[in-house]
């Protein structure tokens, strides 16, 4: 968290309980591996990635994307993956995506550009 405003509702949707890890505004609002780790329990599935993110703007590194990304494949959790905004990425930021690991492991993520 924070989050954009409809994730939890579609959670809800698929009979899911939305589970919110909190992000600190001097970590830029991204989320650790080891606080996704904290937060999973036995009945985690699935996780929704929203970068660059809407309401903060925050931006993960490839770097960052890639551990989260191998993270979810260890512990077998599926990842959507919102980079509806991909395309708003300012210097010094890289563009970064969930994509190559779609295309390796499909079974583990989805890739959208839009998830509201």
């Amino acid at each position: 968290a924070p989050y954009w405003v409809s994730y939890p509702a579609l959670v809800q949707l698929a009979d899911g309980v939305p589970v919110f890890v909190a992000t600190e505004p001097q970590n830029d609002f991204l989320v650790s591996v080891d606080q996704l780790e904290a937060a999973r329990t036995p009945r985690t599935r699935c996780l929704v990635m929203n970068t660059p993110s809407n309401p903060t703007g925050c931006h993960y590194t490839q770097e960052q994307l890639d551990a989260i990304a191998a993270w979810a494949v260890d512990k077998g959790i599926f990842v959507i993956a919102d980079e509806i905004y991909d395309r708003l990425v300012y210097a010094p930021a890289k563009p970064a995506s969930l994509a190559p690991w779609w295309r390796r492991h499909p079974e583990n993520f989805a890739v959208v550009n839009g998830l509201a």
